[in-house]
C-alpha cells in the first residue's frame, strides 16, 4: 500500500514538472512583425514625367521575451508597380541597420527614388513595399496621387 502512495506521489509530481515547464515554455510568446508606420511622398502629387521620392518608415511592433530578443532579420526591400517606374531597392539591409536586425520596438526610415512615365493619366495609383524576411514576404500598398493638372500663374 505504501508503494503505491509512493507511485501515486511520484506520478502527480511528475505532471505537475511537465506543467509547469510547459507553462514556463509559453511564456515567450515573443513574435517580430514588421509594419509600415510612415508613409510620405515629395512631391505630395506627381505629374507625368516627375521623378521624385517615397519615404517609408518600418517599425518592429513585435515583442521581446524572455528566452528571445524579439528581432526581425530584414533581408530586402523594395517596391514594385506596373505604372510607376521604381528605381532602388535595398537589398542588403545590414548597410542601413547593423547586422541585418530591426530590434523590437525600433524603426527606420528609407528613401526610393521613383519616376512618373510621361504618358500617365490623373488617378491614384499604388505601388507595393515588399518587405522579405526570415520568415516570408509581406505586401504594403503605398499610394501615389498623379494630378496633371496645369498651375497657372497670376502676375501681380
Amino acid at each position: 500500500m505504501k508503494n503505491r502512495s509512493s507511485l501515486k506521489f511520484l506520478i502527480a509530481l511528475g505532471m505537475v514538472s511537465v506543467l509547469l515547464w510547459s507553462s514556463f515554455l509559453m511564456i515567450d510568446v515573443s513574435y517580430a512583425q514588421v509594419s509600415v508606420v510612415d508613409s510620405k511622398t515629395n512631391p505630395e502629387s506627381f505629374m507625368a514625367g516627375d521623378t521624385g521620392t517615397v519615404t517609408i518608415t518600418i517599425k518592429n511592433s513585435g515583442s521581446r521575451g524572455i528566452l528571445s530578443s524579439g528581432a526581425v532579420n530584414i533581408k530586402e526591400i523594395y517596391l514594385e508597380s506596373n505604372e510607376i517606374v521604381c528605381h532602388q531597392g535595398y537589398s542588403n539591409i545590414g548597410e542601413i541597420l547593423p547586422g541585418g536586425v530591426l530590434s523590437s520596438a525600433e524603426s527606420t526610415t528609407l528613401v526610393f527614388p521613383i519616376t512618373v512615365p510621361q504618358n500617365i493619366k490623373d488617378g491614384v495609383y499604388f505601388l507595393n513595399l515588399k518587405v522579405v524576411t526570415d520568415s516570408g514576404v509581406k505586401t504594403y500598398s503605398v499610394p501615389i496621387e498623379v494630378d496633371n493638372r496645369s498651375v497657372d500663374l497670376i502676375e501681380q
